[in-house]
């Protein structure tokens, strides 16, 4: 197997969270890493099949996307993997039957590490860009369904300290998810 194929798995505290270290070859020229590879995923593969391929630019320094999940049949695994620029990623575990439910995880994403974050289905996804022209590529293994589209408002107390900035900008759709605190009741 080439080095370029080489990659480490590690596990968060939430299930099936993963952070995916791929291998990155740099010599005088520049870089040159593989993103995705069917061979670094057979052992937390599960049937994945990349179906979409999605590419979020973030213009604002401080801007929150999130925090995003699909129920019922469209619900999705993601990798996730920060392309250029640097942010804040978080996952919350939304299924009542994990042993980690409502427990948030985050860590930093930059557009020059070779991290991979594997969020398996049934947890929201937001992030908040810590620099301007942040860019975020998403492979996923279902298709978006609006009707199927849920959410958890990123500005709730819970989460309001995973955003180490000033949150400059959230849509109008992410704040009229529900509090976190009314999905605990």
């Amino acid at each position: 197997m080439s080095d370029l194929n080489k990659v480490s798995y590690n596990e968060t505290m939430i299930n099936g969270l993963e952070i995916i270290e791929r291998t990155k070859f740099i010599d005088e020229r520049g870089s040159f890493e593989r993103l995705f590879s069917e061979m670094f995923y057979p052992p937390i593969n599960d049937g994945f099949k990349i179906v979409d391929i999605n590419l979020s630019k973030t213009m604002l320094k401080g801007t929150v996307r999130g925090m995003h999940y699909q129920a019922g049949a469209s619900a999705e695994t993601k990798l996730v993997t920060c392309v250029s620029g640097s942010l804040i990623d978080a996952v919350i575990d939304m299924r009542p039957d994990s042993s980690t439910y409502l427990k948030i995880f985050s860590i930093k994403l930059e557009g020059e590490d070779s991290l991979t974050i594997k969020i398996p289905k049934g947890c929201a996804h937001g992030f908040q860009s810590q620099e301007d022209d942040t860019r975020l590529l998403y492979f996923v293994d279902n298709y978006y369904s609006s009707t199927d589209q849920r959410g958890i408002n990123p500005l709730s107390d819970e989460l309001i300290n995973t955003w180490p900035l000033e949150v400059s900008l959230v849509s109008e759709q992410d704040s009229k998810w529900p509090k976190m605190f009314n999905i605990i009741k």
